[in-house]
């Protein structure tokens, strides 16, 4: 990596783990998986989630079973608090990335619809 990138990527780096959103995540991805319960349906949703983007990134609809089970686990999670308050501050975490990477394309002179296939 470039010497002159380096430093200032270790300070960002440093800045977002004492960001209050990075330490909302822990700690709130900490309490979800405490209950064993949650704790399945939390790994269920990420696998369904993960799986679904990527039908959808390759141009192929989802399976509705697996659209619908993803709504039925998101539904249930929501209502419990400490699954809610993680899933919720897992949304702002990744608000935060989009809007620096964003920002870093911007930079490099790389615009971001050019990397993820947009027009």
């Amino acid at each position: 990596m470039d010497s002159n990138i380096t430093a200032p990527l270790n300070a960002l780096l440093d800045a977002l783990r004492a960001s209050e959103t990075v330490r909302t995540v822990q700690r709130t991805r900490q309490a979800a998986y405490e209950d064993e319960t949650n704790a399945a349906l939390l790994k269920e949703y990420t696998r369904l989630q993960g799986a679904l983007q990527r039908g959808m990134l390759s141009g192929n609809q989802p399976p509705d079973e697996d659209m619908r089970r993803f709504q039925q686990i998101a539904s249930l999670l929501m209502l419990n608090p400490d699954a809610q308050a993680y899933m919720l501050s897992q949304i702002k975490v990744q608000q935060m990335l989009a809007e620096l990477f964003q920002a870093v394309t911007g930079a490099a002179g790389v615009p971001l619809n050019d990397l993820i296939g947009a027009n």
